[in-house]
């Protein structure tokens, strides 16, 4: 069940699933089970006078030692891993904590053996003091592809056999006015194909492009200058050529140059991130275990074994293969909050103890011990099963892991009890007034009472002020979530206004192109194709209806319809009637705002898919105000149909290549505008829909508030009734 709830509130709140998160089953099994067996321990502690009482006593009493505990680690357990979120020894250890109750005596532990246990500690420490020293920082991205995959073979044999190809690289350029430095972009393809020590091969868009335009245009490159809108003409029909196709999506002309997708290499800031993140969660750790233990030097002993257990988890990584890189950086992030759980159970149990601090030590591992060691124990088994596994994710977690049980194991049941027993801390002041587990009552004496105080909340069947507050509170909440929702979708909402406002150039120059040059529908019985533009997110279902009863009726009419679906909410309308006439879909719409490049790709689709069609159109829903938008179709032309328009000659220079290339180039400026229109619509009847439902929550609160209110009078009226009617009751008695 906590998987379960965990995964579904991180996917509400939008977290990424990626490789790394396949290790989260393990690790939640790992954490969670441990709390379970402190729980059982402690009930299995209860002295006979104890088991005596009922089970709710008893299991308050429990909950009274074990409680602390669970807080302890969990709370640390989720700063440590709150922390990150900003980014053979085993079998030894396992034999000695088996035994350690038979073999510690009640009087604790003896010279000898604190010798030998501190002997261990120190040499440990130091050999993995030397370890943290060697260790290397080391990133590859091709270990996160598993050893056994077609593609790891591929990247191992190229590095085998052609060590000196090394890695593909691009240029991009912003803030540069290219037709008036096109010979320095020449002279730069130049300089870069010249160095051959480093580059092998240059594949530049800028040497196609001379030989398109000198051929195209007849444009002399060494005697004649292009203008801006010469330049921008020229590129945009190089782009949509066969060679210049592969090159479309590395431009972008409508909005200043942006990584889309920006990344850091891991290489250059992860020393630096582990640094400031084991720091924070340190910090984090001891500040928690300080309020919950409430004595200082305890803490400082509990974050000692934290350290040590870290510097030795370091250094061994070391000897077993591991470097420092991003899996490694959050695994030791979350081992401090793992670590901190074996010491932090132990200060807990030793502050509660009497007698000597050996004796409090002995019976620290005695009543505590066998819990600690069963949960570090099943941290382990669930993690025995990723020892086999081919990836480096798993592989490196069960490797960390597995050393943060048995270094933990060894100083919170080891090296932790010998420093306590040497210079522990006193114990709490255990002199204080009985507690309410000495003045406990069974659950049949306090029946009665409940029973009376239920039927006394009922007053002919109203509401309860329990009720009233719990439902108050309910629907506040919703209040607060709408207009969170209405503030996200107002941002987004002018962002795509602007947006909006730079893309309709392309498609009303689309429209006039086709209105100048008196494109018609071609004649034949080809059929009708058309394009209906939605989104997948379906932030508010009517937007998209509206098409998709256009569709139906326009199938009804002409059975011989194709229709392209942009967008899942259209398709899901569709599918169950008429998935015969729907000839493409297209997802991933809507999740991103939409760029001209994914308008060309589309349109590219479409094209190469060979549909044929007499007369088309696109549906879309255009934005008018921010409370209201209208459904709009765009004519949509085949390429015969522009090739047989009747002023079409008065331009000049139109072949067959020149037709193709601006039909597709057209259908891409018509669907990127309608797309944008579209988002726009969208977004502005969410804001326009959390605007109202919180409008509505608040009606709704005043009124609850109000019952509320009567109703808390009523309640005060009558106690007030019964009071002076008692007090009548007496004096009339005397």
């Amino acid at each position: 069940m906590a998987i379960v709830v965990s995964y579904g509130l991180c996917s509400a709140f939008g977290v990424f699933y990626g490789p790394v998160h396949s290790i989260l089953p393990f690790l939640l099994l790992g954490i969670g089970i441990d709390d379970m067996f402190v729980i059982v321990q402690c009930w299995s502690n209860l002295n006979k006078e104890e088991m005596k009482r009922s089970l709710p006593v008893r299991i308050g009493i429990t909950m009274k030692h074990a409680g602390v505990s669970i807080t302890i680690t969990s709370v640390t357990d989720f700063a440590a891993f709150a922390v990150g979120a900003t980014t053979v020894i085993i079998k030894h250890v396992i034999l000695v904590v088996a035994v350690i109750n038979r073999e510690i005596p009640t009087t604790g532990f003896t010279v000898p053996e604190i010798v030998f246990i501190l002997v261990l500690a120190s040499f440990l420490l130091g050999i993995n003091i030397w370890g943290s020293v060697l260790m290397r920082q080391e990133f590859n991205p091709l270990w996160f592809i598993p050893t056994s995959t077609y593609l790891s073979q591929y990247f191992s044999v190229i590095e085998s056999h052609f060590p000196d190809n090394g890695q593909m690289a691009s240029i991009y350029i912003q803030t540069t006015n290219l037709s008036s430095n096109l010979y320095r972009l020449d002279e730069l393809i130049d300089t870069v194909r010249n160095e051959t020590n480093i580059v092998s091969q240059v594949d530049d868009w800028f040497g196609g492009f001379k030989e398109f335009t000198a051929k195209r245009y007849a444009v002399d490159w060494i005697n004649q200058t292009m203008t801006d809108e010469q330049f921008s003409t020229y590129l945009k029909n190089y782009l949509f050529t066969q060679k210049g196709a592969k090159f479309r999506r590395n431009f972008k002309f409508e909005d200043t140059l942006e990584c889309r997708s920006a990344v850091t290499p891991p290489i250059s800031v992860i020393m630096e991130e582990l640094y400031r993140n084991l720091a924070i969660a340190m910090v984090c750790v001891f500040i928690t275990t300080f309020i919950l233990i409430a004595n200082l030097f305890a803490c400082i002993l509990v974050l000692l074994c934290v350290v040590l257990t870290l510097v030795c988890v370091n250094g061994t990584m070391h000897f077993w293969g591991l470097t420092i890189d991003t899996v490694s950086c959050i695994n030791l992030v979350l081992a401090i909050g793992l670590c901190v759980d074996y010491a932090a159970h132990v200060a807990h149990t030793f502050m509660i103890k009497t007698g000597t601090r050996n004796e409090r030590a002995a019976a620290t591992i005695s009543s505590i011990g066998p819990a600690v060691f069963h949960g570090g124990f099943s941290t382990f088994l669930a993690f025995i099963f990723l020892a086999n596994s081919d990836s480096h994710v798993f592989i490196t977690f069960f490797k960390i892991f597995v050393l943060v049980v048995a270094y933990g194991l060894f100083h919170g049941l080891l090296f932790f009890p010998v420093i306590l027993s040497l210079i522990g801390p006193p114990p709490f002041d255990l002199d204080r007034p009985p507690s309410l587990e000495d003045k406990a009552v069974t659950a049949e004496e306090l029946e009665p009472q409940l029973t009376h105080r239920e039927n006394s909340q009922q007053v002919r069947g109203m509401a309860t002020l329990k009720m009233i507050s719990i439902r108050l509170k309910s629907v506040k909440n919703i209040q607060k979530i709408t207009q969170s929702m209405k503030m996200v979708s107002a941002a987004k909402y002018t962002k795509a206004e602007r947006e909006l406002k730079l893309a309709r150039p392309y498609g009303i120059g689309s429209q006039e192109f086709y209105k100048k040059a008196e494109v018609k529908d071609e004649e034949g019985e080809k059929g009708q194709l058309i394009i209906a533009v939605s989104s997948d997110r379906g932030l508010c279902g009517a937007v998209h209806s509206s098409i998709g009863r256009i569709v139906k009726t326009d199938i009804a009419a002409n059975p011989n319809t194709k229709v392209v679906i942009v967008g899942d909410k259209v398709r899901n309308i569709l599918q169950r009637l008429y998935a015969k006439n729907i000839a493409m879909v297209v997802t991933e719409v809507g999740r991103k705002p939409a760029v001209f490049g994914d308008a060309a790709l589309i349109a590219q689709s479409i094209i190469n898919s060979g549909i044929e069609f007499s007369k088309g159109k696109i549906l879309f829903n255009a934005f008018r105000t921010v409370v209201s938008f209208r459904t709009t179709e765009m004519p949509l032309y085949s390429q015969n149909a522009v090739a047989n328009a009747s002023k079409l000659p008065v331009y000049d220079s139109l072949d067959s290549d020149v037709i193709q290339s601006y039909t597709e180039f057209s259908l891409a400026s018509l669907l990127f505008y309608s797309m944008k229109e579209n988002a726009t619509s969208e977004q502005s009847s969410r804001m326009t829909a959390m605007d109202n439902a919180s409008k509505n929550a608040g009606e709704m609160i005043d009124k609850l508030t109000m019952t509320f209110n009567r109703t808390r009078q009523a309640v005060i009226t009558r106690e007030l009734i019964e009071i002076i009617s008692g007090a009548a009751a007496l004096e009339t008695k005397n």
